[in-house]
């Protein structure tokens, strides 16, 4: 069983973790830029992270020992010197990632680290005052204002859930703490907005993440831990109520994953710091880690994290197989117009997922959602906590997913008809960041991808696979059918390919491959691909082969539409054959402006 013992020493094998990064030097610590950031301009190259860093030094303090304050002081007035406090600039308030990259030579600044670091700045001014000079608390405050001013000019809306939050809190307690009524009085009423748009639309916007829910959770105890006003504890107790029950319900004991879909994810497979942040949250009530170690972020043991009661037997283990149909947006814009948008679009559709999951596996999909690379629309779970496989639906422009292929699934509960279909207007890397010109895309290939991974040794995939034949992918007891029903892309040969690498295996469905050439969207008349996938453990979910799914296209060609026959429910969907916009109809008289990470409509 786990204890706060076991938190602490978590702590301590963490804090070590950091020590090992320790750039002399520098008196930093190091790690590697990511070649894929959103944000850098930098490649594969060695750098000292700004909030990392930070954490460190605030780590440090928490320590008490005197060895390690005068390097805690250094990261930290190092760090403060980064900072933009030129009130003037467009980047005022925030910090860079990296030491090595300025903000003004960043492919796109991050917003979000006002946010950041403001927090770990309250850590300092609220738990360890006693361990600063004056002169430094009068610098972190100072850094705190600019932060804060920050935020409130991005004015960030509802729908990006974990930096509303974490930004509600940075200026709530930053207005207690300075005794500034503007900035209290702004992250309530941040709050407020944060709950009447859950009330509304029945969940977060970032809904089943098993990355920001985590944030979520360090946000809301942080409220819970460091904000005196009660009316501000009330609302991040319900908060902190429907963000558990979203964790409790998708809860796979089994493999202990956090069951699809996914509305934003870094990883596939999560590791042994989501479920040690259970423990923590079930205050080491429950055994899931057994003989494995925990795992923490730095500052877990000084906030508040704690999950309602109520929840705790759905980390027990599953008996009975459970469906869950559930619409976490619906249609309810409650985002001002002067507020910053991320994930929601006006006249955006109703947004649903469904998840099916027995002892042995968990299935889930988006009734309709973009393939963008944090996305996990469709995802399949199995095996155990230590062996855990995973099954991925993926589309890749030149090997990286590709933002505008959008999926429609009909699921019912071990069973998903689904279809991939384009626009024209979305994104290519990024929904936001890196959006398509006019519908062309230049691209080198483009494919539909069933991707495996994780545990692997066992997986046995045929040679030889074809449009309108099933494929079965055995699994120890377990048996996923893929149908590969339908495949077009204009004229484009569709092919179909198995390959592998050390990590994964996959099913690639080729829709384009060739010399690199401009692809035009809105002179291509038909690009889909329609399939059905059926998962089968030998016990509860047995093949009886009376399942099979068929398609059909309209008159016009206008559409095409799939089907699921045998089941206990009918399921079917139908897609578009040629490209459209993301949003039908387009906004009349608007246009999306890029703003602060985020967009606005002008």
């Amino acid at each position: 069983m786990c204890s706060y013992e076991n938190v602490m020493k978590a702590f301590n094998e963490k804090l070590e973790e950091c020590h090992k990064k320790f750039d002399p030097n520098k008196q930093l610590i190091k790690d590697k830029s990511n070649y894929r950031d959103y944000h850098s301009s930098l490649m594969s190259n060695v750098v000292h992270p700004v909030l990392p860093n930070l954490e460190y030094a605030v780590a440090l303090l928490y320590t008490k020992e005197t060895k390690y304050k005068e390097r805690g002081m250094f990261i930290i007035s190092t760090v403060l010197e980064l900072q933009d406090i030129d009130e003037s600039s467009p980047t005022y308030g925030i910090w860079p990632r990296y030491l090595e990259e300025p903000l003004e030579n960043m492919k796109a600044p991050d917003w979000n680290w006002a946010d950041f670091v403001g927090k770990s700045l309250l850590h300092l001014l609220i738990d360890l005052r006693d361990s600063l000079p004056d002169t430094m608390i009068r610098r972190i405050e100072a850094a705190l204002e600019h932060a804060v001013k920050s935020i409130i000019k991005r004015n960030m809306g509802p729908d990006y859930t974990n930096i509303n939050l974490m930004g509600a809190y940075v200026t709530i307690k930053a207005g207690e703490l300075l005794k500034n009524k503007m900035f209290f009085n702004y992250g309530k009423n941040r709050l407020k907005k944060e709950l009447e748009y859950v009330r509304a639309n029945g969940g977060i916007t970032e809904y089943n993440s098993p990355d920001y829910i985590m944030i979520d959770i360090e946000e809301v105890g942080r409220i819970l831990k460091y904000v005196i006003d009660s009316e501000c504890r009330n609302m991040a107790l319900e908060l902190n109520d429907v963000i558990w029950k979203c964790i409790a319900f998708h809860f796979h004991p089994t493999t202990q994953q956090l069951s699809a879909p996914h509305s934003r994810c870094y990883e596939n497979i999560k590791g042994e710091k989501f479920v040690s942040l259970i423990e923590m949250a079930t205050q080491y009530e429950l055994s899931l880690l057994e003989n494995r170690k925990m795992s923490i972020k730095l500052l877990w043991p000084f906030i508040t994290i704690v999950c309602p009661k109520k929840y705790y037997h759905y980390f027990e283990p599953i008996h009975q197989p459970r469906f869950i149909k559930e619409k976490f947006y619906r249609g309810i814009d409650t985002i001002s117009e002067d507020e910053i948008r991320v994930n929601i679009e006006k006249n955006m559709p109703e947004l649903e997922s469904r998840t099916y999951m027995n002892p042995y596996f968990s299935l889930g999909s988006f009734v309709k959602y973009d393939l963008w690379n944090q996305r996990r629309p469709l995802m399949a779970y199995w095996g155990t906590a230590e062996k855990c496989t995973y099954l991925r639906l993926r589309c890749l422009h030149d090997d990286y997913d590709y933002c505008s292929a959008l999926l429609s699934a009909s699921q019912i509960n071990n069973h998903i008809v689904g279809g991939i279909y384009f626009v024209k207007d979305h994104g290519d890397t990024h929904f936001i960041l890196d959006s398509i010109k006019k519908g062309q895309l230049k691209a080198k290939s483009l494919s539909v991808r069933f991707e495996i991974g994780g545990y692997i040794d066992d997986i046995q995939l045929p040679a030889n696979i074809e449009i309108g034949s099933s494929v079965n992918i055995n699994s120890g007891q377990m048996s996923i059918q893929i149908t590969p029903m339908y495949g077009v892309f204009e004229n484009e040969p569709i092919n179909i390919r198995v390959g592998k690498n050390d990590s994964t295996t996959w099913i690639d469905i080729i829709l384009f491959e060739g010399e690199e050439k401009i692809i035009d969207f809105n002179q291509i008349n038909q690009a889909a691909f329609l399939f059905g996938l059926s998962i089968f453990d030998g016990e509860i979910c047995v093949n009886d082969n009376n399942i099979f799914y068929q398609y059909s296209i309209d008159e016009q060609s206008q559409s095409i539409s799939g089907q699921l026959i045998g089941a206990n429910e009918p399921a079917s969907i139908e897609i578009p054959l040629k490209p459209s916009n993301y949003i039908e109809p387009p906004i009349l008289g608007l246009k999306k402006k890029i703003k602060c990470g985020g967009f606005v409509y002008e």
